[in-house]
């Protein structure tokens, strides 16, 4: 069951034909509303990645509202589905995190990223977050590293694939320095 306030506010309309102003309306008018569609979000319900994925579209907006939020996301994130996933990272990369919290992002990024048979748009956001947490943290380098290799990157489709091949090249030579 979608959340009350969200399903009176899509009505019949399909999602892509509500422009982006009437979103932000929506999630920042009232922040009662904003706090069921997080709740929402966090849980393993049939509209929990919609509303991740709304919260994600927004995240500069809501930022200062999210960030308090941090534990209760990176407590769930590994637990959802792949597409629920996806839109978790996007929030997480919107926010600042402390040196505990990027460990534990880094763990979970992992976890994702070595499961080879889920979705190659949400392994490449969980390597882009992995690779974040090690320019913070160089330690980690080492262990990126050692994930990167062909039998990680194979399995992702072409153009995610090269995408990442560039972006992995660059930091880990930039991390060398």
């Amino acid at each position: 069951m979608e959340p009350k306030a969200l399903e009176e506010f899509k009505g019949d309309r399909c999602w892509s034909e509500i422009p982006a102003e009437e979103y932000r309306r929506f999630l920042m008018d009232a922040p009662l509303r904003l706090d069921e569609v997080w709740k929402v979000a966090l849980e393993d319900k049939s509209w929990s990645w919609r509303c991740a994925w709304l919260i994600a579209r927004f995240i500069p907006d809501l930022r200062e509202h999210i960030h308090p939020k941090r534990p209760e996301l990176l407590a769930v994130m590994e637990q959802k589905a792949p597409g629920h996933q996806r839109e978790l990272l996007r929030i997480i990369a919107g926010l600042d995190l402390d040196k505990d919290e990027l460990g534990m992002l880094y763990d979970c990024c992992l976890n994702i990223w070595t499961d080879v048979r889920t979705s190659s748009g949400t392994r490449s956001l969980a390597m882009g977050q992995m690779m974040r947490v090690a320019s913070e943290l160089p330690e980690f380098n080492s262990e990126l590293q050692a994930v990167s290799g062909a039998e990680f990157l194979e399995s992702l489709s072409s153009g995610i694939r090269r995408s990442l091949e560039k972006k992995l090249r660059v930091h880990l030579q930039d991390s060398l320095l």
